[in-house]
């Protein structure tokens, strides 16, 4: 509780700096991530010790999210997202049983757009690192010796780096913006006892409205 309490105040008091500028600019978003996350060398060295082969399998997830930002140029902004993940993780099938993973989590990514093109329509580059805590995960399992769900408490904070292309066009008093970015954890998720689950991996794409409060 008192990770989130700080987040919170770091964004809140960020975004209202951001707004007494001129280039604000907020908007929200949602879309899909398309995985292909990678097994921890703990669980690869469990899941190899069994009697049988199995297909890594990575879990397509939801995302739904809020950023601001400040319009530096017409070309340059910094942004601040906060956006939560559902759905993320890993399947393990093996030829005889069923093994996943999957995780839930809020990522704070702090970002730098650029637009190539910004006439009517914007299209440009966002890259920059996040942080990444996860909120809830449980394990499923079937076929073994017994079955069933067990809910994994999860620690630590993950860091990594995302970049992609944006696209905007002009709706109404707003834009419309899409989004497709590469997101790359350098850390992996863990649970309290240490034991390392996997190092996620995702293709990200987004649809969102965007506001802009002045000179933007």
């Amino acid at each position: 509780m008192k990770k989130f309490s700080l987040i919170a105040a770091f964004l809140i008091a960020g975004f209202t700096a951001a707004y007494a500028q001129t280039g604000f600019f907020a908007g929200a978003k949602l879309g899909a991530e398309f995985g292909f996350s990678k097994l921890s060398d703990d669980v690869k060295n469990w899941a190899d010790s069994l009697p049988a082969s199995y297909e890594e399998k990575s879990k397509f997830a939801f995302t739904l999210g809020a950023y601001g930002g400040y319009g530096i140029t017409d070309k340059f902004a910094v942004l601040a997202e906060m956006d939560l993940y559902f759905g993320q993780g890993i399947k393990l099938d093996f030829s005889i049983a069923e093994y996943t993973i999957r995780y839930s989590s809020m990522d704070i990514p702090i970002l730098l757009r650029y637009a190539f093109v910004h006439s009517k329509a914007a299209f440009g580059l966002q890259v920059g690192p996040y942080f990444s805590l996860p909120l809830s995960a449980e394990e499923e399992f079937s076929g073994f010796t017994q079955s069933g769900t067990n809910t994994v408490d999860l620690e630590g904070i993950n860091f990594g780096a995302l970049g992609g292309l944006f696209l905007s066009y002009p709706a109404g008093r707003g834009r419309i913006v899409a989004d497709l970015r590469l997101l790359f954890d350098f850390t992996p998720v863990k649970d309290v006892a240490g034991f390392e689950a996997l190092y996620r991996r995702g293709v990200v794409l987004t649809v969102g409205y965007e506001y802009s409060f002045g000179g933007r």
